[in-house]
């Protein structure tokens, strides 16, 4: 009894037990033989100029977040950070919740989404329309023209070109831009694709000016580029960043 008075909801302890697979639920379950308090691991950012986050999922951004936007807008606040960004998958359901929240904290909220990018094909007689791959993309909006059409670029995304994910055609990206910031995303977006196929500078190039930004993740998110062999090393992954940015740099 005196056990579960400590564990109320956000306690952390410290369990010691066996692990092992359940006969019943065929599970892998610890028995605990040991329970102690614990203190909870506390991140702080010490950085005496506060950077800006321009890629955020939330718990709606399906299979890739699970901070709720309450949250999310207390620990920027206590980290001391100005603004960011939501760029949940495909979606805008955040953003309702994320306007209201964020101004009790005093946090300018920058409305995004990361996108499906894809290269319409036309269909051939008598099937369905071809299926292109899609690439990740970041696209922001900047103003009030921006959000609208960044709204307009979601439902079509959904209404029109949905096939596995709401993908966006590159054509309805350019009738829309106006007010949107469009960034190159990770490194499923096309531009780390194209540089891991071995494209030449010039294509590089040509796919990076079609950006105005582009985005330098740290070393850490890319590492399984390394475990699935698709770059050679940490080193491998430190000249992507190079290349890229590079490519910011000649490109303004």
């Amino acid at each position: 009894a005196r056990v579960f008075e400590h564990l109320r909801e956000d306690a952390w302890v410290l369990v010691r037990g066996s692990a092992q697979v359940d006969r019943y639920s065929q599970e892998l379950t610890l028995t605990a033989q040991d329970i102690n308090a614990g203190m909870a691991p506390e991140r702080k950012d010490l950085a005496e100029e506060k950077r800006v986050e321009l890629h955020l999922h939330t718990k709606m951004s399906s299979m890739d977040g699970l901070v709720n936007v309450k949250d999310l807008m207390k620990q920027l606040a206590k980290w001391g950070h100005s603004a960011v960004a939501i760029t949940d998958h495909g979606v805008v359901q955040a953003f309702p919740e994320a306007h209201e929240v964020a101004l009790r904290y005093n946090i300018k909220v920058i409305f995004g989404v990361e996108g499906y990018l894809t290269d319409e094909l036309k269909p051939k007689a008598g099937k369905n329309k071809n299926r292109s791959r899609s690439y990740h993309i970041i696209i922001m909006a900047k103003n009030q023209t921006g959000l609208q059409n960044l709204y307009q670029l979601v439902s079509l995304s959904h209404l029109e070109n949905f096939y596995r994910h709401p993908r966006l055609a590159r054509e309805k990206i350019q009738q829309f831009r106006e007010g949107l910031i469009l960034g190159t995303a990770c490194e499923a977006g096309e531009l780390i694709q194209a540089y891991l196929r071995g494209e030449s500078q010039a294509i590089l190039e040509e796919i990076a000016s079609f950006y105005d930004f582009i985005e330098i993740q740290p070393t850490g998110n890319n590492e399984f580029l390394v475990r699935n062999g698709q770059v050679p090393n940490l080193d491998g992954l430190k000249e992507i960043n190079r290349v890229l940015l590079a490519l910011g740099e000649k490109l303004g």
